[in-house]
């Protein structure tokens, strides 16, 4: 990423240099983009420093979109050095314009110690409606669900800059957590949202091992969505790569196998795993990926079916499989029109609609697939996932 910086000194004994990144390195800001603000903190000084924070300003509309403007240097030693973030994804309708952030450092009154950094960007209009997945649906008035939970991970970059991005990721899981919310009744705190650096494989097993056991009942509903990277062994085994992921260390590696144990041990009514990403081959001779477990408890909706890459759109800004699964949810897939979508609703719907999308736009093949494979009487078919309290026209492909 190419960064657009200022540098500054202060009277305080810490001095910063702050960075402004997007996705594509072009410091133009478009609709749905990733943007973040780096500030790199060095205490020049001979004295510990503590109380002080670090604060980015900057227009309303963008401003907003940052879930902290407010972040903590905690306790800097003498000589030593922190970096720290702001993060943010931008709507998908912006007004063109100018846009300046500003990046102070302050003691925790609230009182600057310097004066700020200056960060500029252009803001650009996609041209791209909002009458579709990224408009939020209207919450469902079927009354909140508050046995039914969703982990929704995606990352969108890795530490290991080696492996290769999904650019739409952690876009594709904060719409899934949307939409659970929105349109499934899920309540806020029945959702856990792991994006980029906050799912390392410690956050995904303490999700899966310690938050779904210690919440779940007999009648909940757990949905796990995953829109990221996954890897094949030599040995045939599967793995999903976390933040924190390599390549060359299995150890830093999730084994699709534990994540399956996990999902399995639990007392819940279903269960569904749903996968969006790309199946990497860590060898030359490597085995199809393994989806199933030892007892089939577990439903798994795979974007794409053996290896390669789940297509992403750059028109959409969504992983293409994940967009079907949105419009599937807002109700397109509800055929009966009965004011319910189920899991055999949102099966059909994709295994519709994205191969004749892949082959359309992209001139290439993409079919997701459901596993095991369900039977016209199984009762998994008729578990809902989404209420939408109105079905959108489906004119469109």
């Amino acid at each position: 990423m190419s960064p657009a910086s200022a540098a500054t000194t202060t009277a305080s004994p810490l001095s910063f240099k702050a960075t402004l990144l997007d996705e594509n390195s072009n410091l133009i800001f478009e609709g749905g983009e990733r943007i973040r603000v780096r500030v790199d903190v060095v205490n020049t000084g001979a004295q510990t420093v503590q109380n002080m924070a670090v604060q980015l300003t900057g227009p309303p509309a963008l401003i907003a979109q940052f879930p902290a403007t407010t972040l903590s240097t905690g306790t800097m030693e003498a000589g030593s050095s922190k970096s720290l973030e702001f993060v943010a994804t931008l709507p998908q309708s912006l007004s063109p314009q100018q846009a300046e952030f500003q990046v102070s450092l302050a003691h925790g009154t609230g009182q600057p110690t310097s004066p700020p950094q200056k960060l500029l960007a252009t803001v650009r209009s996609t041209g791209i409606t909002t009458d579709d997945v990224d408009q939020i649906p209207a919450p469902t008035t079927g009354g909140q669900r508050t046995s039914d939970y969703l982990l929704s991970i995606g990352l969108s970059s890795y530490r290991e800059q080696p492996i290769g991005a999904r650019k739409y990721a952690a876009l594709d899981a904060e719409m899934v957590a949307t939409y659970f919310q929105s349109l499934g009744g899920l309540p806020k705190h029945n959702v856990r949202l792991l994006q980029d650096w906050s799912a390392l494989r410690p956050d995904i097993e303490e999700a899966l091992l310690d938050w779904l056991p210690s919440k779940i009942t007999q009648d909940s509903l757990v949905t796990v969505y995953f829109a990221g990277q996954a890897v094949v062994s030599p040995t045939g085994d599967t793995f999903l790569i976390p933040y924190d992921g390599s390549l060359g260390s299995p150890t830093r590696l999730y084994p699709f196998k534990d994540l399956e144990a996990a999902l399995e041990r639990l007392k819940a009514r279903q269960v569904l795993f749903i996968f969006d990403g790309s199946v990497l081959k860590n060898g030359a001779k490597v085995a199809a990926p393994k989806w199933t477990g030892l007892t089939g408890k577990v439903l798994h909706l795979v974007g794409t079916t053996g290896f390669g890459k789940s297509l992403e759109s750059d028109t959409l800004r969504h992983g293409l499989f994940t967009y079907y699964l949105l419009r599937g949810l807002r109700g397109e897939a509800d055929l009966n029109r009965n004011g319910e979508v189920t899991i055999g609703e949102v099966t059909d719907f994709v295994n519709r609609k994205v191969p004749a999308a892949a082959r359309t736009t992209f001139k290439q093949e993409q079919q997701p697939q459901i596993l095991p494979a369900l039977r016209a009487q199984d009762k998994n078919l008729d578990v809902i996932l989404t209420k939408p309290p109105t079905i959108p026209a489906t004119s469109k492909p």
